[in-house]
């Protein structure tokens, strides 16, 4: 299993190039191993959010991970994105 994990900036804190570009890389490397890991039996999940809270977040992450990311391929997972 392989999971890719972003913390952005709270859309409160303003707009961030640098956010969104590192973001989107996180993304776009993801959704590329995705494709190339499913018929080698490796799982690829993604982890974002926006929350202010990193230790909840931190939480979120290794629970879902523990429980859903053994089944699931190729999924997204959101912790507080507003």
């Amino acid at each position: 299993m392989l999971a890719f994990v972003g913390l952005s900036l709270p859309k409160s804190a303003g707009a961030s190039l640098l956010d969104d570009l590192c973001r989107e890389a996180l993304l776009v490397v993801w959704q590329g191993l995705v494709r190339d890991a499913r018929p080698s039996g490796l799982r690829t999940n993604a982890f974002l959010s926006r929350s202010g809270d990193a230790a909840a977040y931190a939480e979120f992450v290794c629970q879902t991970f523990v429980e859903k990311c053994n089944k699931a391929h190729g999924k997204l997972f959101y912790f507080q994105w507003k």
